[in-house]
Formats: C-alpha cells, structure tokens, sequence
C-alpha cells in the first residue's frame, strides 16, 4: 500500500479586480493564455497565442 500523499501551498496569488478582455492590447503578447466567455451563448474557453515558445518546440524537432 502507498503511503498518504501531502500537499504544502508554497505561494498565494490574488487576482486583481480588473478581469482582462480578449482585444486588450499590451495584456497578453506572446506565450500566454487568456480566458474567455460568451455568457449569452454559454461559452467558456481560453485562447492561447504562442510566438518565441512555439519557435522553441518546433526547432527541438527540426520542423521546417
């Protein structure tokens, strides 16, 4: 039998007030994901756009 596995938070973040939107410029850039929602339609989901980390994986596996 395994032994209990334990957990320690070893650090806390609060979110700010301000809930970023999709469009914001200077928010998301390269290499972040943002959420978003559509409540009329009851969407959730997040977008993500990649830019120098994309370049990284693709060059590891030679790519073209």
């Amino acid at each position: 039998m395994a032994a209990p596995r334990s957990f320690v938070m070893l650090e806390t973040q609060t979110l700010a007030e301000h809930k970023p939107q999709l469009g914001e410029f200077g928010f998301a850039g390269d290499d972040h994901v943002v959420p978003y929602e559509v409540a009329p339609l009851d969407v959730r989901g997040r977008t993500v756009q990649l830019g120098p980390m994309l370049d990284a994986i693709l060059s590891r596996h030679n790519y073209p």
